[in-house]
C-alpha cells in the first residue's frame, strides 16, 4: 500500500475529528466516542505511513503528497 495514501487519509480523518470531538466536549454529549476513534485510527494511520516510508513525513512536504495524490 502507498505510504502516502496511508498519510493522507490519516489526515483527513484527524481533520473531520477535531471538530466533531471539541463539539462533543463542549456539549458534554455522550457520543464522544466515535470522535476518539476517529482521532485513534487518524493518528495511527499516521504513525503507519511515517514508519513504511523510508525518512517519513515533515510538516512542509503535506502539500506536495497531496498534490502527487490528486494528480
Amino acid at each position: 500500500m502507498n505510504p502516502d495514501l496511508v498519510f493522507v487519509v490519516g489526515v483527513v480523518i484527524l481533520a473531520l475529528a477535531f471538530p466533531a470531538a471539541i463539539s462533543a466536549f463542549s456539549s458534554s454529549d455522550v457520543t464522544v466516542k466515535p470522535a476518539i476513534i476517529c482521532v485513534v485510527v487518524g493518528s495511527s494511520l499516521i504513525v503507519l505511513a511515517s514508519s513504511m516510508s523510508s525518512g517519513g513525513y515533515s510538516v512542509t512536504e503535506i502539500p506536495a503528497i497531496v498534490m502527487r495524490l490528486l494528480k
